[in-house]
């Protein structure tokens, strides 16, 4: 089973190409900063943590247009721009990201101040997504003739070459979010452990997954495939962050973390499937 597990991962590896992340995470990315004092412009540009790409509104040297505008409080804005309040960085994040979804990766690489909601957004929407796919991979179980909603992902042998690909593509994404190198050769390291942990969380999903009561493995299936790459995607956030993963005991403790929310994602799958096929 090991063989043919690294078989299958190795053909879904061609699926998988890291230039993609590294090409969107170069896009330049300019930012306008609209300022009347020192202080204000010293407060934007600590946030943002780099002044490559950054210029003064109005300024001579500076572009015609801007991808995003920044004012001081108290400045006039305009309705496209943004207004900066000291203490409030995490709400002007969300905004501009928000309205900016394109810009979320190489505005996490250039400026670290996007950098958290950048990669916890990622994690969130891969969790989600590998969570989906082992809800939708086992309903076949339950209900037989659900088996061709599974045609989309047909290049996959296994729900866990999917599960895993997914996992690999997170970290080319928080490599490239954090300003780190992005590669297979350039993430060796992450790629073996991500590969790795595969067969542990694969196993304990099997097991708790079950025909009956109607529908029981579901859950438990699709919330352990958001709790594993929960934990996946925190301990490579805390390692390009920080430069150490989370050691044994705190991985536990993520586990559990996401557990919970992979439970509440689970239970909101199985209820939507069960107005769907009402």
């Amino acid at each position: 089973m090991a063989k043919q597990f690294i078989q299958t991962i190795t053909k879904s590896l061609r699926n998988l190409n890291p230039n993609e992340v590294r090409e969107l995470a170069m896009r330049p990315v300019t930012i306008g900063i609209g300022s009347t004092s020192d202080p204000g412009c010293t407060a934007i540009l600590r946030f943002l943590g780099n002044t490559d790409g950054v210029f003064l509104v109005g300024a001579p040297q500076g572009p015609d247009k801007f991808d995003i505008e920044i004012y001081e409080e108290g400045v006039p804005c305009p309705r496209t721009g943004y207004t900066f309040h000291a203490g409030r960085e995490d709400e002007l994040v969300k905004r501009i990201l928000a309205n900016h979804d394109e810009l979320s990766l190489p505005l996490a690489r250039s400026f670290p101040g996007f950098r958290p909601a950048v990669s916890q957004k990622y994690i969130a929407s891969v969790c989600k997504e590998n969570a989906t796919f082992s809800f939708v991979s086992a309903l076949p179980d339950v209900v037989p003739n659900i088996g061709e909603l599974l045609w989309a992902f047909g290049e996959f042998a296994t729900d866990t070459a999917f599960l895993t690909m997914n996992q690999l593509k997170m970290a080319f994404l928080l490599a490239a979010a954090n300003g780190r190198e992005v590669g297979y050769r350039e993430q060796k390291a992450e790629v073996a452990s991500v590969i790795a942990g595969a067969f542990g969380w694969r196993a304990l999903a099997r097991q708790m997954v079950g025909k009956i009561p109607f529908g029981g493995g579901l859950i438990p299936k699709a919330a352990i495939a958001y709790a594993g790459t929960w934990v996946v995607g925190q301990s490579l956030e805390r390692l390009y962050s920080y430069g150490a993963a989370y050691n044994s005991a705190e991985q536990k403790s993520k586990y559990k973390e996401g557990l919970e929310l992979g439970k509440a994602v689970a239970k909101k799958l199985f209820s939507n499937f069960n107005r769907s096929a009402a």
